[in-house]
């Protein structure tokens, strides 16, 4: 191996944290390829894959339009009106929404899928309230979705 005349100002530790982060890659590598291999020959992957890409365009204008109401905890008016989309969206699916709430406090969108012979149950949640923003930090207003086209990059360095 060619060595270059400033790899002997490379420090012990310097060689560590490289062969780490090689590692880290690697396990990443090992632990997410399996499931990613396995999701290609999956039949039920495939067929979720196959209905995510038919119907690609409403699923982006459904999210567009969620994203467009502003979601500040504090404005109850547009919480209360994010809180009626989403259930909106979960009666578009065939279920019985219901909004829950305390005084004072936001409303909260549930529902549930009843199973006969189901021995578990599966909770899921997701908050739609968000924080006070400052529009100067965004590229665009913030409640003015827009689709940019970004690529990701999965490298050691970021795990």
């Amino acid at each position: 191996m060619h060595r270059w005349p400033l790899d002997s100002l490379r420090s012990p530790l310097d060689s560590l944290r490289s062969l780490g982060a090689a590692l880290v890659g690697a396990l990443v590598a090992l632990v997410l390829l399996p499931p990613v291999a396995t999701a290609q020959t999956n039949p039920a992957a495939q067929s979720a894959q196959l209905w995510r890409l038919q119907h690609e365009r409403a699923i982006l204008d459904e999210l567009m339009t969620l994203l467009a109401v502003p979601n500040v905890s504090s404005d109850k008016p547009n919480i209360q009106r994010n809180a009626e989309l989403i259930a909106k969206m979960i009666e578009a699916r065939g279920l019985t929404p219901k909004l829950a709430s305390v005084p004072g406090g936001n409303p909260v969108v549930v529902t549930d899928i009843r199973t006969p012979g189901a021995t578990r149950t599966i909770g899921l949640y997701a908050h739609y309230d968000g924080q006070p923003l400052d529009p100067k930090e965004w590229a665009s207003p913030p409640f003015e979705p827009v689709i940019k086209k970004f690529k990701a990059a999965f490298t050691a360095a970021c795990v």
